[in-house]
Parts: C-alpha cells; structure tokens; sequence
C-alpha cells in the first residue's frame, strides 16, 4: 500500500474487534491506522499481562468512540466478539463493519450498520475507512444481510490462485485432444473410453480444488503454499530436464501419453514451469501484506510480520519492559518444568529483576509467575497457585497446553507467550509480539524445531535412499534384505524421537542416549547400502551421496541437541495420569514433515537417477 497519509481531522479512538483467526488482518489495519493518526485499541497491543482480559476490553470498547468489527464468517460465529459488538451496540457506539474473506450472512442487529469491503485492494478500502471515521454523521450505506454481492480476493492472492490452477489446467487442456482419441481402459477400469474421459476431467478438477481450495477458504499457511507450488512445479520441471539430458528414453518412467504430450507441447511446459516459480520468487523476495493477511493465525512467516510492522512505524508491546516493570517476582514451576524454569530465571535477572524466594521478606508483594507447560498438572495449580490475595499474577505460557475448564480463575487472566522462548533478538533488538493463538496450538522454539526437522529428514532420507539403492537378497523386486529394514526400522525409529522430542515427553539424557544411538546406526546402514555389492552400476555415485547426506544430517542433529536440552523435562512421572496434566491435543506435525521430507529425498532420487522407482 502507498504509505501517503490522509490528510484528516483526528478521530476518536476506535476498538478492533476480531476473530483469532483474522489476527493478521487485525495487526495490519491497527498498524496502519495507527501510522495514519487514528487511536486504534487490539487485544494482544493494549492488555496488561496479569489482568482481568474481559474486564479490560469491556472498558475499552466503552471508552472508544467506534467499535470496528473485522465481519469474518469466523468473528460472526464468535460469542467472544459478538458479547463485544453487543455491548457496544448496547452503549449506544457507532459500529462499523469491515467486509473481510467472504460473503458472510449478518445478524439482524448488525444489518443497519455502516459497512466497508476490505475484500479486494486494502490501500483504497483503508483511504475510505479513515474518512468515514473524520465523519461525525455516518454515510456509508448499510450492511443489510448479505453485503458484497461479487466475490473479491487480494491481488496477491489472485495471483498466487492462478500460478496454482493454470499448470494444471493448462497441462489437461493441452491433452485433451490425445485424451479424446487414446484408450483409456486402463484408467478407466474396464468401463470404456467415455469413462476414461469423465475420470481424467475428475481428477484435474480434484487436483485443482485440493491446491486451491485451501487457499481460497484460509487454511493453507505460507509453508504449506510454497510446498503446494513447488509440487505443482516439480513435475514439469523434471520432466524438461530428462528430456533435455535424455531425450525421449529420458521419459520413459512416464506414462506414454503423458511422455508424448510433453514432448509435444515443450513450451507450453516450460511456461507451466516457470509460473508456480516466478510465484514462489515473489512470495520470497516480495513478501506481499495482502499475503500476509489472508494467512491463519500462526501460519505465516515472521519476516513478512517484521517487514510489516517496520513500514508501519508504530510502536509494539515490550515483554521485556511488562517483566521488568514487575520489580520482584517469585516463581512457581511443576519440578518437571525445572530447565525451562531456569531458562525464564536467566531472562529476567538479565533484564533486572530480582527474584524473591518462597519465605523471604518481600515474598508478599512480589509478583507471581507461574510457568505454564504440559507438565503442570491440575492439582498443583489447585494447590500452589489459587491466587491467596490480590496481588498480580502473570501466567507465562512455556509449552502448548490444554487449559481445564475447573481453572477459569487462571484462564481469565492475560498471560505471556513464551512457547517461542523468544524476547529480544541478537543485539538486543525488540522481538514481535506473540500471537494470541489457542494455548493449545503447538508452538516450539527455533532449536527444538529445527532437531525435529533435521530427525524427520534423516529417517526419511534411510528409508527412501536405502530402500531404492540398496541390494536385496532375491532381486530387486522381492522380498526386503536385511539392510533395507534396518534402515526402515530406523527411519520409523527416528520418526518416533522426533515426536517424543516435540511433545516433552522424555528427559534430555535419554533422548540424547537414544538419539545418539539412531544417529551412529543410520550412518552405518547408508555406508553400507553404498559399499554392499549388488548395486546397479549407475547408482553407486548416488548411494554415496545419499551416505554424505546422511552422516552431514547427523552431525548437524548431535549439535544442535545441547541448543535445546532446556525444553526437555528435568524428570517425567509416569504415576500422574495424562488426563491430570495440561496436555495439549495431539497432533500431526511429524507425520507431515516426515511426509514432506520423502516426497523431496524422493524428487531428489528422481532427478539423478529417473528410473530409480
């Protein structure tokens, strides 16, 4: 958005009521409205950690002259933000809907309210905003029931729609003649040629609503977007470049109509090709805010939020500076939870905060920290924790949770998300404000994040390179040999780690024996899928590499574990029960990463060697 300012007179302050699900979008307009000079009041900006949260936004929204209600689908199903737009509409405030998503049905007490599309460019629709706010007497027209008859999408989101349905839709438009005349039994079942036509049409429709189809509807984070754009890119790719060092044999792993239509339509393919990557090079590099605002909480990446807040130029809550305010503070922990008690000691004596302990003289009025994490149980908050007087009480959110609704006393109070362990980066400069998702939603450190990635790519790396290079004991099309399910077995063991590394579910020293004991293991079985006789002749080279790769993950993996031992539990109960503790809902993070790990090591084999499947 140009960053010109709109010359008008200062509004009142206005309220920003939201879904967390639109949290990006809400963080954008409360940035630019801020830049503009409009007093605008967010959740996770203006409340004080430690407080009443509903207290202090009742407060706000009466204290605000406009209540703005991002009108999401998700925010309108909200009893959260409709007790805010009641309350408003109940204290006589202007109300002042923001079209944003879709097409969404209002309530009838929402539809004589003034509304604004956000839907399609945000500059123009933030330029109208803040004149309608100059006004004293509302102009804009009225919501009614269904506002925004078309359907509108961000530009960069458009673009990004049209780099992932064009190559499938171009590649089955340029088959389709040799679709309409080929047999098709095969693919068909049996069922005849019209038959083989109606499942090929099926299938690239399935193919294009399953790459866009999240996108259009918010559920597709910028992770899982490149990965979709890479994976609509990857078999045009390939498949130019065997025939460019090949020639037609280099096609031959491909269906033969497939292999003709490529050899026939080459620059369509190219094209087809090139557009999911110049996509990618512009969500890189470009890092559009439309992007970023159409992104689910917590699924975009935190440069395009720093590149973001540094052009609005307006100021950020400071956790450091809400810790340091506290003056004393005593710290209550599960004894499982002593390493990251320590970690959060380190922080605050860092920043100067002293720490009074349990007896001392000061122990009355200093303030409470309780540190949070899936190891603190339910009957240790019940007994340490109740708050005995009214002094503050800061929750401090270590590791993902599930809150149990017996403690909504602890619930009800503002705390701070510590799940990054991140509060200033290297030199000091000031971290983003955390994002408010759900306690329950798994957030990790950097370290923690990046051992698991680094154990999911080196079990997915034995499984595929051992199983596709390595001899067997029959031929290549029998049974298994010996190396190929220990490499399995390890590749299933690494899997497991990694999960029981994420969750917090052993202590450091015995992750750390048994991961050592995968670590040596697995580079012994890839040596030996290399050296082991019986290899095709043009798969040694690779067998090698895929060792190389191998033993590099492995040390890279060994050092980075001592970077993330603090996450670990110091010791682990088996006795408690799983449903006393705050456990979080389980997950399918590993699975995927290990997914996506196979599907590269597998473009990976491919590409040297294409006829290795």
């Amino acid at each position: 958005m140009a960053s010109r300012d709109i010359g008008v007179t200062r509004p009142a302050p206005v309220f920003i009521s939201y879904s967390r699900q639109d949290y990006y979008f809400a963080e954008s307009l409360t940035h630019h409205l801020c830049r503009l000079g409009v007093p605008a009041w967010k959740d996770v900006k203006d409340l004080v950690p430690g407080g009443d949260w509903e207290q202090q936004l009742f407060k706000a929204i009466d204290d605000c002259g406009t209540l703005l209600l991002v009108a999401s689908p998700a925010a309108l199903a909200s009893p959260n933000v409709a007790a805010e737009w009641q309350r408003a509409l109940a204290a006589g405030k202007r109300v002042l809907l923001l079209g944003w998503h879709r097409r969404a049905r209002l309530p009838a007490a929402l539809q004589g309210c003034e509304w604004i599309d956000f839907r399609g460019r945000f500059g123009a629709a933030l330029h109208r905003l803040v004149e309608a706010l100059s006004m004293s007497a509302p102009r804009l027209r009225k919501a009614g029931a269904r506002p925004g008859r078309l359907p509108r999408l961000p530009p960069a989101v458009l673009g990004l729609l049209l780099a992932l349905a064009l190559p499938i839709v171009g590649y089955a438009l340029a088959v389709a003649p040799d679709v309409a005349r080929e047999d098709l039994s095969e693919l068909s079942l049996e069922l005849g040629h019209p038959a083989g036509v109606v499942l090929f049409t099926l299938f690239t429709a399935g193919m294009v609503w399953a790459l866009c189809g999240s996108l259009l509807q918010r559920r597709m984070g910028m992770t899982r977007l490149m990965g979709c754009l890479t994976f609509v890119a990857t078999p045009f790719a390939l498949a130019l470049w065997n025939l460019s060092l090949h020639g037609a044999p280099g096609l031959a792993h491909m269906p033969p109509l497939v292999a003709q239509a490529v050899m026939s339509h080459r620059p369509v393919a190219l094209v087809l090709a090139l557009l999911p990557l110049a996509a990618m090079a512009v969500v890189w590099w470009g890092r559009p805010e439309d992007l970023l605002r159409w992104m689910p909480t917590g699924k975009s990446w935190s440069r395009f939020r720093t590149d973001a807040v540094a052009s609005a130029r307006v100021p950020l809550p400071d956790a450091v500076q809400t810790l340091a305010s506290a003056g004393a503070f005593s710290l209550f922990h599960e004894a499982a939870d002593a390493p990251l008690a320590a970690r959060l000691r380190e922080e605050l004596h860092r920043i100067g905060v002293a720490e009074v302990r349990a007896g001392d003289a000061g122990e009355p009025t200093a303030t409470r920290i309780v540190l949070l994490s899936n190891h603190s149980t339910k009957a240790w908050l019940a007994r340490e924790v109740q708050p005995r007087s009214a002094r503050l009480l800061i929750p401090v959110l270590g590791s993902a949770i599930g809150p149990a609704p017996a403690l909504e006393w602890l619930w009800k109070r503002q705390w701070i998300d510590l799940r990054r362990w991140v509060l200033q980066r290297p030199g000091g400069q000031q971290a983003l404000p955390s994002l408010p998702e759900a306690p329950t939603a798994m957030r990790v450190p950097f370290s923690v994040a990046r051992v698991h990635v680094l154990l999911c790519a080196y079990g997915a790396l034995l499984a595929l390179f051992a199983v596709a290079l390595a001899p067997t004991d029959q031929g290549r099309d029998e049974n298994l040999s010996m190396t190929q399910s220990a490499a399995i077995t390890l590749a299933v063991a690494a899997a497991w780690l990694a999960r029981q590394w994420l969750r917090r579910a052993r202590t450091a020293v015995w992750l750390r024996r048994w991961v050592a004991r995968l670590l040596g293991a697995g580079v012994v079985i890839s040596v030996a899928s290399a050296v082991m006789p019986g290899n095709r002749p043009d798969g040694a080279p690779v067998a090698w590499l895929g060792a190389a790769l191998a033993t590099v993950l492995a040390a890279l993996c060994w050092r980075a574990l001592p970077t993330a031992a603090f996450w670990l539990p110091g010791i682990t109960d088996d006795k408690v029960p799983a449903a006393d503790r705050l456990q979080p809902p389980g997950d399918w993070r590993t699975a995927i990463v290990f997914a996506g790990f196979m599907v590269l090591w597998a473009a990976v084999l491919n590409l040297l060697l294409p006829d290795a499947f």
